[in-house]
């Protein structure tokens, strides 16, 4: 009986030489020799594999990568892994110049100067999924597998950075979860109710919820080096900092978290959840004056996991939603023992379980947010070690064995969740009619009333979810089950300076462009609820 594999580390070697050299390659294949080692010992098999190695891929019987930026088959490549080996989980080796995200469509996306301009949701999303290579991110609503990226530097020609994370893969040690019981958790003070209910539900309570403002970045080094990290703030493309928003002084945007400011101050093991727009975006360090971001600052710093996304991303300012949840869900996975990769993946599918994958907002959402960090890494071990295992192996068996056969288990409820989800599920589609009369007065009087500028309006019809066997006459109806999404993206006041038609330029121009979208549900032809939602971006003017 051939023996399975447990992991399955995947790289492009033709890239990785690209960047780094021969001798550079050497470095890497030893360090990951040792990875698996440790593995080994921690039970797990492991099995390193090159996209590009012809011989290799054939003997799986999937096709090689000759083209390292070429998506499609970068995604056809590791769906062939699965099929063949079917590991519990895949660590993607290096970062998006190695193996490239998947360019999912952003269904918000807008030319309009008022609108969403990510034209793409980017992630590793597809990865996780059965379904095959597509653009189309509502193909992804069903996760099954456990993936994440340990990420080199983007553009680097020195290995020394990627050396250190597997390094830290390699000699990572779980602890309880007490030890991340005491959290750093950054908001901008427009967003504080959301995040203390986010803090409340992750951790049991709100009493390190630190505002910024009036706080600032200036942090003590025994809060930077709190284990647990939550950050609800706002993010920018290319940009190695995060910033805060005054509730009460639309000019006052300070400094929230600085990675300049924080390197040399993690602790090891930190686990990280950003709410921020691109704050998990891996960008290449020469966009920004060769400062690496947040996410590789950390990682670099011996953190476990970061989780966060790629572009700009939403959720209200009380309550909770998009960003927030997602969020949440994968903090308290792995508080509650899970790896991180397991902790990715059940926070992926419970939040497509239970948020309408009719709402494109959602859509966005899952396909954003991505893991970087070993996924076999798990951080917190719940059992006290001087406390009998209510589990104890059979005569002739290894805890080891126990261990797999468990993980086994899980990963063939997680196969059957993450299907179910993609079988019955609403989805919205753009659709290509605009808004009836009566949906388009509906929202601008929200509009008005929220103090929302308008800008363009999408709109999208709702697919209904298969009707199953045995389902309840209301549940198989179509009277309460929303037909349609009506999402105006606009703006609030900038500066103080707005227009009762529409914005007028400001000059000098507000560092601070924020989206603000009406999502309007539309049941039977009517809107019957309009939620508030306001990216987590800042945009900056160097």
């Amino acid at each position: 009986m051939p023996t399975k594999i447990d992991k399955v580390i995947v790289t492009n070697l033709s890239a990785l030489t690209e960047k780094y050299g021969k001798d550079g390659v050497k470095k890497i294949n030893k360090a990951v020799a040792q990875l698996m080692a440790a593995d080994k010992n921690r039970g797990l098999i492991d099995l390193y594999l090159g996209l590009d190695d012809r011989d290799a891929m054939k003997n799986l019987q999937a096709p090689a990568v000759n083209n390292p930026a070429n998506r499609k088959q970068n995604k056809a490549a590791i769906d062939a892994i699965f099929k063949a080996l079917a590991p519990d989980y895949i660590m993607i080796l290096g970062s998006i110049d190695v193996i490239p995200h998947q360019d999912m469509r952003n269904p918000m996306y807008s030319t309009d100067p008022e609108g969403d301009p990510d034209r793409f949701a980017f992630g590793d999303l597809p990865y996780a999924c059965e379904k095959t290579y597509s653009q189309r991110p509502q193909a992804f609503i069903g996760p099954t597998r456990v993936v994440g990226r340990v990420p080199d530097i983007t553009g680097a020609k020195d290995p020394a950075y990627l050396l250190r994370l597997l390094k830290t893969a390699t000699h990572y040690s779980a602890t309880t979860s007490d030890a991340y019981r005491k959290y750093l958790g950054i908001t901008a003070e427009v967003w504080k109710s959301s995040t203390k209910q986010s803090l409340e539900r992750i951790f049991g309570d709100a009493s390190s919820m630190n505002s910024v403002p009036p706080k600032k970045d200036n942090w003590s080094s025994s809060m930077i080096a709190r284990k647990a990290l939550f950050v609800n703030c706002h993010g920018n493309s290319n940009t190695p900092f995060f910033s805060g928003q005054s509730a009460t002084n639309e000019d006052d945007y300070p400094d929230a978290l600085r990675a300049g400011f924080v390197d040399g101050k993690i602790k090891e093991g930190t686990l990280a959840a950003i709410e921020c727009c691109y704050g998990g975006q891996l960008y290449n360090p020469k966009f920004a004056r060769g400062q690496a971001g947040i996410c590789n600052t950390y990682l670099g710093n011996k953190a476990y996991g970061f989780f966060g996304s790629t572009t700009i991303a939403y959720g209200p300012a009380s309550g909770n939603g998009q960003a927030d949840l997602i969020c949440q869900y994968f903090l308290r996975n792995v508080l509650s023992g899970a790896s991180i990769g397991r902790a990715a993946l059940e926070a992926r599918q419970k939040f497509a379980r239970s948020t309408s994958m009719g709402n494109p907002m959602n859509i966005k959402t899952l396909a954003q947010f991505n893991l970087y960090g070993d996924p076999s890494c798990s951080p917190v071990k719940m059992v006290d070690p001087k406390t009998p295992l209510p589990k104890t192996p059979a005569k002739g068996m290894s805890y080891a064995m126990v261990d797999r056969i468990d993980r086994a288990s899980r990963r063939r409820a997680l196969f059957i969740e993450g299907t179910t989800i993609s079988a019955t599920r609403s989805v919205a589609h753009e659709s290509k009619k605009p808004p009836s009369k009566s949906i388009q007065k509906a929202l601008a009087s929200k509009a008005k009333e929220l103090g929302v500028s308008g800008g363009p309006t999408k709109s999208f019809v709702v697919e209904g979810p298969k009707k199953i066997k045995g389902m309840p006459k209301l549940m198989a109806g179509d009277e309460l089950i929303p037909s349609g999404y009506h999402v105006l993206l606009g703006r609030e006041r900038i500066n103080g300076k707005m227009s009762k038609s529409k914005r007028k330029k400001v000059s000098p121009p507000s560092p601070i462009m924020q989206i603000v979208a009406l999502v309007a549900k539309e049941v039977d032809g009517k809107v019957v609820s309009v939620t508030k939602l306001y990216s987590r971006a800042r945009n900056n003017f160097l």
